[in-house]
């Protein structure tokens, strides 16, 4: 019995530190860099990806904001055009770094959510 209740206690502790584990890793978040995006050749997945706005490619136009983010830590700069539909007070400016969050469909992100590298977060409204 004694040792019985050594396993349980043993087996339940473990339990419990594999799923502290786990729930840190999983909820660490780790962003992609767009060269790293480009490599895998995906389509149609979410993605959180970091990288730096290209100089004069923020356009606006109605509620919709696009931009080019670029690896600047890659040596070919790989690029890719950024699409945020809500953001008519988003305050992103030439050369910050962002993290975008949204789905890359092969051409371009279509963005649900924008972050600068200081702690400001861009959703759209939820109004309707």
């Amino acid at each position: 019995m004694r040792s019985e209740i050594k396993l349980l206690t043993i087996g339940f502790i473990g339990a419990v530190l594999l799923g502290f584990v786990a729930i840190n890793l999983l909820g660490s978040q780790q962003y992609m860099k767009v060269s790293s995006l480009k490599k895998l050749h995906m389509t149609n997945v979410e993605v959180a990806i970091i990288g730096r706005i290209v100089n004069g490619s923020i356009t606006f136009e109605d509620n919709t904001i696009s931009f080019i983010i670029f690896d600047d830590e890659s040596p070919n700069k790989e690029s890719i055009k950024v699409v945020y539909i809500g953001g008519e007070n988003i305050a992103v400016h030439d050369g910050i770094i962002v993290v975008v969050k949204g789905i890359y469909n092969g051409e371009f992100i279509l963005a649900r959510e924008v972050l600068t590298k200081c702690p400001s977060t861009y959703k759209p409204s939820e109004a309707g």
